[in-house]
């Protein structure tokens, strides 16, 4: 039996999880947070992590659930490069959940990547 060389970073991963990734910029369009709570994700079984990083100089606040996030009930993520990686095979299925964001002020600068793995 011959083994095919990985060529690629997408092929190791692949290989390594016996499926391929689909990897998205701000797939739901959000933008920016608000000092209103508004949805993130909406909840995503083939949601297997995501990377979110506060670009602003606001505190941002992430809470799994849909209820909204609040300087008391989210995830604390500090201005000008703060962030927060969440996956499957260190936090279970946290990442599949709806997820809610709000800013310490209107129109805080976010960068989001969502990976998932694909649905027939």
């Amino acid at each position: 039996m011959t083994m095919r060389k990985p060529s690629s970073i997408h092929d190791l991963l692949e290989k390594e999880y016996g499926t391929s990734f689909i990897i998205r910029e701000d797939p739901y369009g959000v933008g920016d947070a608000d000092s209103a709570s508004k949805q993130l994700f909406p909840s995503d079984p083939a949601r297997i992590a995501f990377y979110f990083i506060n670009l602003s100089t606001g505190v941002m606040y992430l809470r799994p659930s849909q209820l909204a996030a609040s300087a008391t009930a989210g995830i604390r993520i500090d201005s000008s490069g703060g962030d927060l990686f969440v996956a499957w095979r260190d936090d279970g299925i946290l990442p599949s959940f709806e997820w809610q964001v709000i800013g310490d002020d209107n129109n805080l600068a976010f960068f989001v990547l969502e990976y998932r793995v694909p649905v027939d």
